[in-house]
């Protein structure tokens, strides 16, 4: 992955979504092509002047200022989606990041579901009626840690919690971490697009710009990892299976 094909997935999240996006997102997007900027520059100025002087580069959206969606129904329950990530790469040209991590929240804007008396103490309910949502669900799309157990990549379902969400998800139940391919926020605005707004994804889907940008952080990102899968299914190797060679800790025995 290189800065310039990250600015561009950027752009074309601001443009080609707009349709979707929360009105108050743009100001999120320009921050963050203003954190890749300096690498974008110095890219373009030649791949020599970027092996002398690159340093790690990225881009962090906070949750505190998320990248949000419009309101959507759910099966007729009004909810909202927004998403958080922190991405870097490292100073050299390997397609793999140093840091992912990308969370996904999905609200609830129902009374019905953000308040459920025999669950919830008394006290809840006033909370939530000032806020107006609650978190029903929170994914995250990692890398792993260094030594941490689990697939190198992985999804994983809660996390810890701002104080705000209110999620039903205890932060202590964080397993299991689930194998999924490496990601980009690119691929995870698509994914949210088809699920949330698939008739404005029918539009989208066909607009030239995404379709390029698509296809790029795709060979980017998911290329290498899906060859490696490949090979481990035709293996003939009996002792490792596919879950082994994505695990982040090689098994011992």
């Amino acid at each position: 992955m290189n800065p310039e094909d990250v600015e561009s997935g950027l752009r074309a999240i601001r443009t080609s979504l707009d349709r979707i996006l929360a009105g108050s997102c743009l100001g999120v997007i320009d921050e963050a092509i203003a954190q890749v900027g300096p690498a974008t520059k110095l890219w373009k100025s030649g791949f020599r002047r970027w092996q002398k002087h690159a340093a790690p580069w990225g881009y962090r959206i906070s949750r505190e200022r998320p990248l949000e969606f419009q309101a959507c129904d759910i099966r007729g329950h009004r909810s909202v989606v927004d998403l958080a990530c922190a991405l870097r790469w490292s100073s050299d040209t390997t397609p793999e990041p140093i840091e992912q991590n990308i969370a996904l929240r999905v609200w609830s804007l129902d009374k019905r579901i953000c308040f459920r008396r025999e669950f919830d103490a008394e006290h809840i309910e006033n909370i939530l009626a000032g806020l107006g949502k609650r978190v029903m669900l929170r994914l995250h799309f990692d890398l792993a840690n260094s030594g941490q157990q689990g697939p190198k990549y992985h999804i994983q379902i809660g996390g810890v919690e701002a104080p705000s969400e209110y999620c039903w998800l205890h932060p202590s139940v964080n397993l299991p971490r689930i194998a999924h391919p490496p990601s980009d926020i690119v691929l995870i605005c698509e994914m949210i697009a088809c699920n949330f707004f698939p008739d404005q994804y029918r539009a989208i889907r066909t607009d030239p710009i995404w379709q390029g940008v698509v296809r790029d952080i795709q060979r980017s990102v998911l290329q290498e990892y899906f060859h490696q899968c490949y090979e481990a299914v035709i293996s003939k190797q009996q002792h490792q299976s596919l879950l082994d060679l994505l695990w982040n800790i090689p098994w011992q025995g």
